[in-house]
């Protein structure tokens, strides 16, 4: 293989890569769609590592993003509890872990919650 072509199959193969990339992001951005409630928790909690606690926002709009919050914690709780009753070992072990985690992410919302509809109590 000369130059010329071992620069035409790199090329090649580049496009090649490029082509899965873009469709498996299409395959993963099908299968777990970024919601505005997943994008919202996922920038409180860069905020939350990067110390800055959570984005300011209207008790009003607190209350909205808390209780859509709830609802997707709610139903990977399912998720998750659904896959839990038919593990075993290292599996289990993990899924329980997530389960805590997940438990007091929903305290955390619940917690925020109430704390917003203070705030919006007062506000009326």
């Amino acid at each position: 293989m000369n130059d010329e072509q071992y620069k035409k199959h790199e090329q090649e193969e580049a496009r090649k890569d490029r082509e899965f990339k873009r469709k498996r992001e299409e395959e993963f951005a099908k299968k777990y769609p970024l919601t505005p409630t997943i994008e919202d928790m996922v920038d409180d909690e860069t905020r939350a590592a990067a110390k800055l606690g959570p984005r300011p926002r209207p008790a009003t709009q607190g209350v909205k993003d808390m209780q859509a919050r709830l609802r997707e914690f709610k139903k990977d709780k399912i998720k998750l509890m659904d896959t839990l009753d038919e593990a075993t070992g290292s599996q289990r072990k993990t899924l329980l872990k997530n389960l805590e985690e997940l438990n007091v992410s929903i305290a955390d919302a619940q917690k925020r919650l109430k704390e917003y509809k203070v705030q919006k109590k007062g506000l009326n």
